[in-house]
């Protein structure tokens, strides 16, 4: 799918964890994958959905940023996360 882009906000220690994990999927070579800083200005021309990847964060910026965006949110049913994300807006999944 070379239509596909990734778009991953932010930085912190798993940063080099997953740029590992898309090389090993070989995402880059079927996508474009950039970095940017932790905000959604300008994702509301994309047609996707925005993930929150952290599962212990009490209530995330993230979230209220990707929903301003309006963009669906996937992130774990942890912290004030299921008090902002319903069938509607996203999807929750339980933390490993």
């Amino acid at each position: 799918m070379p239509e596909v882009e990734f778009l991953l906000a932010g930085d912190g220690p798993l940063r080099q964890e997953l740029e590992q994990e898309g090389a090993d999927a070989r995402v880059e070579r079927r996508s474009r994958v950039s970095w940017r800083s932790p905000r959604y200005s300008g994702s509301a021309r994309f047609d996707g959905c925005g993930v929150l990847t952290s599962d212990s964060e009490s209530l995330s910026n993230v979230i209220l940023e990707a929903m301003a965006a309006g963009l669906p949110v996937v992130a774990y049913q942890s912290g004030g996360n299921p008090e902002l994300i319903n069938e509607q807006r996203g999807s929750l999944q339980r933390p490993e």
